[in-house]
């Protein structure tokens, strides 16, 4: 199980790691229409995701930094 150091907890925890949805940055009437128009080419399916942790001791959420999640379980 991955560990990283939890600024609530203040030492170093087990973290669990979860995708979540990214938010979609706001710009533009041009950006926004290009966007739509590279989903749509690429797939409407097409979700980009970003990487956060948690601890598994307080369940907040830590920074990621150059923590090594490779070792992490998909369950």
């Amino acid at each position: 199980m991955p560990k990283a150091y939890c600024h609530c907890c203040r030492r170093e925890t087990p973290q669990k790691v979860v995708m979540k949805r990214s938010q979609p940055a706001h710009g533009s009437v041009l950006q926004t229409v290009q966007n739509i128009v590279s989903v749509v080419f690429q797939g409407g399916h097409y979700v980009q995701m970003e990487k956060q942790s948690y601890c598994r001791v307080c369940n907040s959420r830590t920074e990621l930094t150059d923590a090594d999640f490779s070792s992490a379980k998909v369950i």
